[in-house]
């Protein structure tokens, strides 16, 4: 056997956005999962089919992470020495495709990832020629992935597992047929079957309610009921013999629609089987409605799944003397490749540069407008004024000067703010709008092999530090200029400017705010990766919050001592507090004279140096805090607290293999 699962159980979790969404007041868990018994061979294809809601996809996950899929209890074994690999492609294909790639693109980064350093460029451009041609693609190779048709995408999704050198020992697909007609689909699945054949695989499918032409396609069948206990396993001519034991034979000629119709007719309630009714088996199925009443129905189907459960537990199904992994299926761990760091750059560079250029125009264009309504708003030369005390008396020659001089240092500090927290939001909204989208591609990704966590988000941080050193670095360059701040308010120092070190300490401070915001988006897109209503939420409460305790709303000098503690949390209010210090202190105030801005928010020179290191350690906690939950979300197995857990991806620790003898009779 290839794979054995005894006694599988599963409850269902719901995440941690949904938990928000909803509360926490019921806290009952479903059953998706009731001791379910079942093994897979290699070298053929099987078919996973039940109602809506019975569990299919539940299975695969189980089956791919053993006990690591939260709520998974019971044993999954490989029987097999070696190191087993898996891949898994999920319902929805755009999932697994880098849409802005061309076909051929695609396939030749995939063979970078998956295949060893050593391997030749023609070798990869060898193994893309012969998936197009497998595949049927050729006609599409350089054509836009978005551009293709449905079916073309679920082939793309299939080949790019394919282009390893050494293949999975196990390749699980889910749905791959929906959306396709019947002609494309039983095209597909024939596919699948001489994979299955060829590369001596072990293939499974789930699939709803497949016609016969792709039922027969099949080696085995592996139906569950919709209260996720086995209602039939084995071959599709089996079916037909097991339907005319409980005389459904003449029903239809598709044993796929009867079976189907009979495992509908349970619910999942506290009970098992619904009170007998006799109300329809299902909307649609009124043809065993007409020949048995609904009870009947219903007895049939516990009939079946008692029989299967009997027929599972008086055979054994592991060879004497086999040494069998309890953990399950683990899947497939990246090697630990620098090359692979390199590969996804230069993926990265195409897909987010070079064929993203109106998004990128677009986020520049938004800093250039809102650089121009802030100096349409504040005007000129409200930078200049030092806000001494001295010489706010010393300058005015009438009360209606002396007002206006104070007002200065007041319209700066607020136009320096605001201007903080525009950098902060455009950092952060494009991360969070855009990276749930780009989680769900790394997850699968990740999953079946294809780098390891610690690669994917390096990548993703090196290429957004160029467009956010460009972005910020003009945004704020043109606004320190126009407003004539300390270092820019002459012509000469406004074209070198940027060598002052006031310029050179306030760039630095307003760019690690902007990564801070950016980790911060990182984190929001990987907790909320299916909920995107709630990233909405969660970012901007985040960013009120963040505003709201920065102490320029409240000075932090009149803050009691809960609220004041609270602040420690806000990276922003270090950020403005040394942006403070950087344009009103360090002697701004000459020949004795005091700052009124340093005084007003209780500031000193001596806060510079604790305010920087402040915002150095948001910084690196939030950007640690975002890969720990990006590593948990993709390394299930490493945090789950289970029976039998051995996988501990990424090199996080030793692989604990615990074996167990088992003994059969054949």
């Amino acid at each position: 056997m290839a794979l054995v699962w005894e006694n599988l159980c599963c409850e269902g979790n719901k995440s941690f956005c949904v938990k928000l969404m909803q509360g926490y007041g019921s806290n009952k868990k479903r059953q998706i999962l009731n001791g379910l018994n079942g093994h897979l061979q290699f070298g053929e294809m099987t078919a996973l089919m039940g109602p809506s809601g019975s569990g299919k996809s539940t299975l695969l996950n189980c089956l791919i992470q053993g006990q690591g899929y939260p709520g998974t209890h019971g044993r999954i074994a490989v029987a097999s020495k070696e190191k087993m690999r898996s891949v898994l492609i999920t319902q929805n294909e755009r999932d697994h495709l880098l849409l802005k790639l061309t076909v051929s693109e695609s396939l030749f980064y995939a063979s970078e990832l998956k295949n060893p350093f050593s391997t030749k460029t023609s070798a990869h451009k060898e193994i893309v020629r012969n998936l197009l041609m497998e595949m049927d693609l050729v006609k599409v190779e350089h054509t836009a992935v978005d551009k293709c048709s449905g079916g073309q995408k679920k082939r793309i999704a299939i080949a790019l597992e394919l282009t390893a050198i050494t293949k999975p020992n196990f390749f699980f697909l889910d749905e791959p047929t929906s959306g396709l007609d019947s002609y494309s689909g039983l095209k597909l699945v024939s596919r699948l079957r001489n994979l299955a054949e060829q590369l001596k695989i072990a293939v499974v499918i789930v699939i709803h309610q497949p016609s016969f032409e792709i039922l027969s396609q099949f080696h085995n069948l592996y139906i569950l009921s919709k209260v996720g206990r086995c209602l039939f396993s084995g071959s599709p001519t089996m079916l037909q013999s097991h339907l005319k034991n409980y005389n459904y034979e003449s029903y239809s000629s598709n044993p796929a629609d009867v079976i189907i119709s009979i495992a509908s007719c349970v619910s999942k309630e506290e009970d098992d089987i619904v009170e007998p009714t006799n109300v329809d088996v299902e909307a649609g199925n009124n043809q065993l409605d007409t020949i048995k009443r609904a009870s009947d129905v219903k007895k049939d189907c516990e009939d079946m799944m008692c029989a299967m459960e009997k027929r599972w537990s008086s055979n054994s199904h592991v060879k004497s003397g086999h040494e069998i992994q309890t953990t399950g299926l683990c899947t497939s761990v990246a090697e630990f490749k620098i090359y692979s760091l390199w590969v996804l750059l230069k993926r990265t560079s195409i897909t987010s540069v070079l064929r993203e250029k109106r998004l990128i125009f677009i986020r520049l264009a938004l800093h250039v407008v809102v650089a121009l309504l802030l100096t349409l708003l504040y005007g000129r030369e409200i930078g200049k004024e030092p806000g001494c005390y001295v010489n706010v008396v010393s300058n005015c020659s009438s009360v209606e000067d002396e007002l206006r001089m104070e007002s200065k240092p007041e319209q700066n500090i607020r136009f320096q703010f605001f201007c903080l927290l525009f950098l902060i939001f455009a950092a952060l909204m494009p991360t969070v709008l855009k990276f749930p989208a780009e989680i769900k591609l790394f997850i699968n990704e990740h999953r079946n092999g294809w780098y390891r966590t610690s690669f994917y988000y390096i990548s993703k941080t090196l290429m957004e530090i160029p467009f956010q050193l460009v972005f910020s670095y003009c945004y704020v360059y043109f606004l320190y200029w126009y407003s004539e701040q300390i270092g820019m308010d002459e012509f000469y120092n406004g074209i070198f400017g940027f060598t002052h070190w006031r310029y050179q300490y306030f760039m630095g401070m307003q760019l690690l705010a902007c990564f801070i915001a950016q980790g911060i988006g990182f984190m929001i897109g990987v907790i909320c990766v299916n909920n995107f209503t709630m990233a909405i939420i969660l970012s901007s409460t985040i960013l009120l919050f963040q505003a709201l305790f920065s102490g320029f709303f409240v000075k932090v000098a009149d803050m009691n001592i809960v609220t004041e503690t609270i602040t420690y949390s806000s990276f922003v209010r270090f950020t403005f507090e040394s942006l403070l210090i950087i344009l009103y202190g360090k002697d701004r105030c000459t020949d004795g004279k005091k700052s009124a801005t340093m005084f007003k928010f209780s500031l000193s020179d001596d806060d510079l140096f604790p305010n920087a290191m402040w915002v150095v350690g948001h910084l690196i906690g939030v950007r640690l805090l975002a890969f720990v939950v990006l590593f948990k979300l993709s390394n299930p197995r490493a945090f789950s607290i289970g029976l039998n857990c051995s996988c501990l991806f990424d090199g996080m620790g030793p692989k604990l293999k615990q074996t167990k003898r088992f003994f059969g009779s054949k």
